[in-house]
């Protein structure tokens, strides 16, 4: 099984939210997609899990408004994407758990767990 992922040439390394594995290499930075979310009615993803800090750096949560009004209304969704910078080789797992208003939501309410296995070259 091939690890995903897909380079963009500029050392960043995309993922969707429906991928188990991933290979990158030190320096490059890990995107993870999580797809969409509404935080204004209180749904979000969470790092339920944390990769180890010696292959993988603190992520950085980046949510995209795709609409054209600005500031966007109250309640709309947007992208949700985690960054993480591959700091040293190794091999590492990073668990995402999606809540609403803090509680955790398994499927059918919910796209539920993502466990995604990382490999830094």
């Amino acid at each position: 099984n091939e690890p995903d992922g897909d380079g963009d040439g500029d050392g960043t390394v995309i993922v969707g939210a429906e991928s188990a594995s991933v290979q990158l290499a030190e320096g490059e930075v890990l995107v993870v997609e999580l797809g969409e979310v509404n935080s204004g009615a209180g749904a979000t993803w969470d790092v339920d899990v944390e990769p180890d800090a010696a292959v993988l750096g603190p992520g950085r949560w980046v949510n995209t408004y795709a609409g054209d009004e600005d500031p966007p209304p109250p309640g709309t969704p947007s992208t949700l994407a985690n960054h993480l910078d591959a700091v040293g080789p190794g091999v590492t797992t990073i668990e995402f758990q999606y809540n609403v208003r803090g509680e955790s939501m398994d499927p059918p309410r919910g796209p539920g767990r993502i466990v995604l296995e990382v490999t830094v070259t």
